[in-house]
């Protein structure tokens, strides 16, 4: 008995079906939206960045380990020490901090060391532009699950805790489905060079928000993209008001740049571009935070991130 032959059209139809589902499957392995559960993004006026950070510490495993300018938040300290007994815990400081924590070492740098983020468990990054002290100033902090991410920044404070002389990034770009992660650290990954050629790359707008704008290049780029018909629009914070400031040039160029004078200190460090990346951090755009600083920078590309900055910006804007 002759078996029938399956017509080669229906062989190439079934190869199609299959190539189809294995693409899809890919794709939505590959790809999502927005997922709160792996990124989450706060702002330290309407949120408690304090109490955020400290909940996520006493959650920890196996280890912590922080680079902060400057740390007094009581109860911060307090997990620290008490984390200390049981997990690997390290703290980095700026050398001009006190302190009693044997956990915790004061750096010697060329400038300062101005980073503020912490590595939890191997998998978790914290990282913005918050100090964990008592002052409750205008801020941010993003905490990002990623392994790969906090491969980057672990190795950054080992270079730290170790007083290693600085490298440069290995993998500085990282997927997290359709989100793309951008991170570096100053002065080896040149982050002013790695901000300016987003601001250049601009289409049609770019938000900044500055602790302290004192950087040239810079300026100059932010001058030339408004004379390009972009959008250009800033807030900085008016007690670093000094003769280094580029507030007065912007206004000069006709860029829609204000101050912030309200009694606590607007120290974000973000610029937004396009509605779609974010730049964030440590790092001020100053040359001192390029060249002398120990500072990192994040860069996000996703636009509900970018959304949720840019809600922020308009927000101390109108205040």
């Amino acid at each position: 008995m002759k078996r029938k032959r399956i017509p080669k059209y229906a062989i190439y139809l079934m190869i199609l079906v299959i190539i189809f589902f294995i693409s899809l499957i890919l794709t939505s392995m590959d790809s999502r939206e927005f997922d709160k559960s792996d990124i989450n993004v706060y702002f330290c006026r309407l949120d408690d960045c304090g109490s955020i950070i400290n909940e996520l510490l006493i959650y920890s495993n196996s280890s912590i380990h922080c680079a902060f300018y400057s740390i007094s938040d009581a109860d911060i300290l307090e997990t620290l020490n008490e984390k200390n007994k049981k997990l690997d815990v390290k703290v980095v400081v700026d050398k001009s901090e006190n302190t009693v924590f044997q956990f915790m070492k004061p750096i010697e740098s060329k400038g300062i060391m101005h980073n503020k983020f912490c590595i939890i468990d191997n998998d978790e990054v914290i990282t913005g532009s918050y100090n964990p002290t008592e002052n409750h100033d205008e801020n941010n902090i993003i905490i990002i699950k990623s392994q790969e991410l906090a491969e980057n920044y672990e190795e950054e404070f080992e270079e730290l805790w170790n007083a290693e002389e600085g490298k440069k990034t290995k993998t500085p770009i990282i997927k997290m489905g359709n989100i793309t992660l951008e991170s570096y650290f100053c002065p080896e990954d040149s982050c002013a060079e790695k901000i300016n050629e987003k601001l250049i790359a601009a289409n049609s707008s770019i938000y900044f928000m500055a602790y302290s704008f004192t950087h040239p290049e810079l300026a100059t780029t932010l001058v030339l993209k408004s004379k390009e018909n972009i959008i250009v629009k800033g807030v900085m914070e008016k007690s670093q008001n000094s003769e280094y400031s580029k507030y007065d040039l912007f206004r000069y160029q006709g860029i829609d740049v204000i101050w912030d004078s309200k009694p606590w200190l607007m120290h974000h460090k973000v610029f937004i571009i396009d509605n779609e990346t974010v730049i964030t951090g440590s790092f001020n755009p100053t040359k001192n935070a390029d060249e002398n600083n120990d500072e990192n920078i994040l860069i996000i590309h996703d636009k509900e991130i970018a959304g949720l900055f840019l809600k922020e910006f308009e927000r101390i804007r109108k205040k």
